[in-house]
């Protein structure tokens, strides 16, 4: 891209972009997103220059026309198909051969990134394929079609009534109930019964009660009441603690360190996301530049 007018139109194809996933993840995910997040502005704001930068980096397979079909391809998407993995239209291959340093999936001609927990630079591996080891918190490691299941191995997801040892191994918009012979089945709505909150559908931004029900679950801003157990959860990436004790079920909840400010782990000390808390320093979104080649 080239010239002030490219410049442009790169802003307003990444905020496309980044409005409709925010959107998407917030219709789809409620409880995560406000808890993430808090706001669509304030998603907006921190995902903005990551679209940029995956744009302009080296190698990669994005292009302006390429994302602005994507955009319209999350707007038009329902949550059927999760929000964990990219949808078809915005999977994006790049140049780079597996063993190449990376920032972004689509710089590698396999599509997949394998960046460590909390790191912002990988190194591009193949996608495993049916009963390959696989890292839950790496969802894109797994061809299309597959997800990494409980056990830690690509596997395709399970459809309603298949036996099941946790919500991973199900597809999208099922859990794996609770009963004495575990089977995937359709997530709790409002006033059904659950067993943890994950049961409950996340569209609805449900949080399983007391009682063993799902109810609307609130959320607290950074220095008001919180109680896990009453359903009132922390918002924008901030923390449920008491006092200056570790996280805690039930306090007060603590605002996120801001990018570049100390963090602990340890000591439910978090970094406002998409900040990674990387050697005690809260670090914002490398640029791709800044990641081995």
């Amino acid at each position: 891209m080239g010239g002030e007018a490219a410049v442009v139109d790169a802003e307003s194809v990444c905020a496309a972009f980044v409005s409709a996933s925010c959107a998407r993840h917030l219709a789809c995910d409620r409880h995560d997103f406000t808890q993430y997040y808090g706001s669509i502005e304030r998603c907006r704001v921190r995902n903005q220059p990551i679209c940029l930068d995956e744009l302009g980096a080296a190698d990669s397979g994005v292009t302006l026309a390429g994302l602005s079909a994507c955009s319209d391809a999350v707007e038009a998407a329902g949550c059927e198909a999760g929000i964990e993995r990219p949808l078809p239209a915005c999977a994006f291959d790049g140049s780079r051969s597996n063993d190449s340093g990376c920032r972004y999936d689509s710089q590698c001609e396999s599509g997949f990134c394998n960046r460590p927990l909390r790191s912002w630079c990988g190194t591009c591996a193949a996608q495993g394929a049916a009963g390959d080891e696989c890292d839950r918190n790496r969802p894109n490691g797994c061809e299309p079609g597959l997800t990494c299941a409980s056990g830690g191995s690509c596997v395709a997801p399970m459809g309603a009534g298949a036996s099941c040892t946790s919500n991973a191994d199900c597809s999208a918009g099922l859990r794996c109930n609770r009963e004495t012979v575990r089977v995937c089945a359709p997530l709790s709505r409002l006033n059904e019964t659950c067993g943890e909150l994950v049961d409950c559908d996340p569209s609805l931004g449900l949080y399983c009660n007391e009682s063993g029900l799902c109810a609307p679950a609130s959320y607290a801003s950074a220095g008001d009441a919180c109680d896990f157990e009453s359903g009132l959860y922390c918002s924008a990436s901030s923390t449920c603690k008491a006092g200056e004790a570790m996280p805690a079920a039930a306090g007060t909840c603590d605002a996120p360190a801001g990018d570049g400010d100390a963090c602990s782990l340890m000591n439910g000390l978090g970094c406002e996301g998409p900040s990674l808390c990387i050697e005690s320093r809260c670090e914002p979104a490398a640029p791709a530049s800044s990641c081995p080649g």
